[in-house]
């Protein structure tokens, strides 16, 4: 008789904070989709390698103050990336933070947070982020994971690949947080706190068509001057580790991050 293995039901709150273009929402869908297809991705490589999990995702918007009614009924929470900065006088943001430090306090849910989001976790443990001096960091880019890195996502990479989109950084980490990659641009692109916290910089749920509209509509409005522009979208097609990240993001809510490379 074979081995039969239990799924493992994963419950995701995604915190949803922004809308992206309309010319991306067209072409490519909402972050609720965006990230649905990174999650289930990465989940279906991990059930192949290592053991089923069946995803459960729920979004909220928590711009129009959208938020779960049971924190505990959440394995694990994914907050999104936005235009707005983590360390704006807004509303949203301040009750997006107070929220963070509930479900730091109240539950043990496993916590990922993308571009914003890392921005966010950080800001709302007693971090800081800022306008980075070094200015935007846009596109295909490699970032270097550090010894621990590779210890704690269990593998053999020296460099992870993913399409970034951002001009604020976090500066400081909260206690407890400690650095698993780096750019010279950005030292902070990946940090963990224990086995609860994962968080990154980049945005791995970005395709190159995704880059290439935001890249286009910022060239428009005269937000990127247009070398800058004609840079990035001569390299927006190189090839990213968005799968094999989708893979270890699961791993890392399911509690066991698999040691096998393939994505």
């Amino acid at each position: 008789m074979g081995i039969h293995l239990h799924a493992i039901r994963l419950r995701i709150a995604l915190l949803v904070c922004d809308t992206p273009l309309p010319v991306v929402i067209e072409k490519y869908g909402d972050y609720e989709k965006l990230f649905g297809e990174l999650l289930r991705q990465g989940a279906t490589a991990y059930s192949v390698s290592t053991k089923p999990v069946n995803l459960e995702i729920q979004a909220f918007n928590v711009v129009e103050g959208q938020y779960p009614d049971d924190i505990s009924s959440f394995s694990a929470f994914v907050l999104t990336g936005s235009k707005y900065s983590a360390y704006e006088d807004l509303d949203w943001i301040k009750k997006l933070k107070r929220f963070m430090l509930r479900v730091d306090a109240e539950s043990t849910a496993k916590v990922v947070g993308v571009c914003f989001g890392h921005q966010i976790i950080a800001e709302a443990l007693g971090g800081k982020v800022v306008k980075n001096p070094a200015g935007w960091e846009v596109g295909w880019t490699p970032t270097t994971l550090t010894p621990l890195g590779e210890t704690t996502l269990k593998t053999g990479m020296k460099v992870h690949n993913v399409h970034q989109m951002h001009q604020d950084h976090v500066s400081v980490l909260p206690s407890g947080f400690k650095v698993l990659a780096s750019t010279d641009k950005c030292p902070i692109q990946m940090a963990v706190r224990g086995d609860r916290y994962l968080t990154i910089q980049g945005h791995p749920e970005f395709t190159a068509g995704v880059v290439t509209e935001i890249v286009k509509a910022r060239q428009a409005s005269n937000v990127f001057a247009a070398d800058m522009a004609a840079t990035v979208l001569s390299r927006v097609d190189n090839a990213v580790d968005n799968s094999w990240f989708g893979k270890k993001m699961v791993g890392f809510m399911v509690g066991t991050i698999d040691s096998k490379e393939e994505a």
